[in-house]
């Protein structure tokens, strides 16, 4: 790493050393502590390694300068085909607000994720209710057990819907799961954007071109990060949803005759 680091423009080994280094105490010498410190995993590893060993990481002079949080607004993405590391927004950010990004499993209950962040010099996390508060602890933990090991599925009803029931009452765990996860501050993670793929799909299939909308606004920065690209614009217009797998499946219905209350044989997950 020495000879790395002896090759670097001047400019560059200043802004290097003047990163963070939590690795004082282990053995590690400047430049490794500050590399195992702020270093951003990289889809690149040594061939046949396994694990963390054989990793390729990425010292990035402002990037690796963004705090973490169990709530963040932001995430990163390796693009191999820029080689670049990429950082965007998961939610709306508030001018003045930091930019954060998530150091550990933001769905790892609060004990994995204290243990996870002592190498970073992080002992006492307060980024919330989820990882300070003993009640919020429980419920936060609660909920991402849910999250990763109980993914929703919706069903269309198979009965018509009871006298003054809303078109979308099947559809309410899913937005249920949408709602805790807003609540928990994940939305960069995977489920929130599998979740919210549901709801643009159920809705679309009930012909609802604004909660579409509505959801497709709220996946855009997850799917960046996931998908490494931007969600489809097809979605954003009524033009573009009218066209839309699921808007057509029920468009073909009611060009069949087949009546509103009849049984939906249909599943979304």
């Amino acid at each position: 790493m020495k000879v790395v680091f002896d090759r670097m423009p001047p400019e560059n080994q200043k802004a290097f050393m003047e990163l963070a280094n939590s690795h004082t105490q282990d053995g590690s010498d400047d430049i490794t502590g500050r590399i195992r410190t702020n270093g951003v995993v990289t889809g690149f590893r040594d061939r046949n390694s396994s694990g963390a060993q054989g990793r390729y990481t990425a010292i990035c002079k402002d990037i690796s300068r963004i705090n973490h949080s169990c709530r963040p607004n932001a995430s990163w993405s390796w693009h191999t085909d820029s080689f670049s590391l990429r950082v965007c927004a998961v939610r709306d950010i508030r001018a003045g607000e930091e930019v954060t990004v998530a150091y550990c499993d933001a769905l790892a209950p609060a004990a994995e994720r204290a243990e996870a962040l002592v190498p970073y010099g992080i002992y006492n996390c307060n980024c919330g209710p989820s990882c300070n508060d003993p009640a919020g602890i429980r419920i936060g933990d609660k909920r991402r057990d849910r999250f990763r090991f109980e993914p929703v599925v919706v069903f269309a009803p198979h009965v018509p819907p009871k006298v003054g029931e809303a078109p979308d009452a099947w559809v309410k765990p899913a937005l249920r799961r949408f709602r805790e996860l807003e609540a928990e501050g994940l939305e960069g993670c995977n489920e929130y954007h599998r979740t919210a793929y549901q709801l643009i799909n159920v809705y679309c299939f009930l012909q609802d071109v604004e909660k579409v909308k509505k959801y497709a606004s709220k996946i855009k920065g997850v799917h960046r990060v996931i998908e490494k690209k931007e969600f489809p614009a097809s979605f954003s217009s009524a033009e573009g949803i009218e066209r839309s797998q699921y808007y057509q499946m029920s468009e073909m219905r009611k060009k069949a005759g087949i009546p509103e209350s009849a049984p939906i044989l249909i599943s979304f997950a």
